[in-house]
């Protein structure tokens, strides 16, 4: 059994319960950054010329590198993790919904005052979550 906790496609692409923390490849962050330098290039050409629509090929080309870096990625993990493991679980959590602060329940025989509402409970379970 492991778990999985991702947080995007950032430097840090997932951490799994056994420890072991899992980056996004090094081709990855290669071709982000000269998809960045391509597109600086890009902003720079002026419309309707021949070299802007060169320019514009060779975005949509690192587009199509990184996507194909990433969906190579991903199905050599998905490959590794379902080798590895005999069971794996996917959960969709709403962190941000789960971080949110509770709202206020009003006390319904006393006007302008308020009934407990575990506000101290989901703050330890927010500073567990962060």
């Amino acid at each position: 059994d492991v778990g999985c906790k991702t947080e995007g496609f950032t430097h840090q692409f997932a951490a799994l319960s056994t420890g072991e923390i899992v980056t996004a490849p090094a081709e990855y962050k290669r071709q982000m950054k000269r998809l960045r330098r391509a597109q600086r290039r890009l902003a720079r050409k002026q419309k309707g010329s021949a070299s802007r629509m060169k320019q514009k090929r060779r975005v949509a080309q690192l587009h199509e590198r990184i996507s194909a870096v990433r969906r190579d990625f991903l199905h050599k993990l998905t490959h590794r993790l379902t080798c590895e493991n005999q069971a794996l679980a996917v959960e969709d959590l709403n962190v941000r919904g789960m971080m949110a602060a509770p709202k206020p329940k009003p006390d319904p025989d006393n006007p302008g005052a308020f009934l407990p509402n575990g506000a101290s409970r989901k703050r330890g379970l927010n500073r567990s979550l962060a």
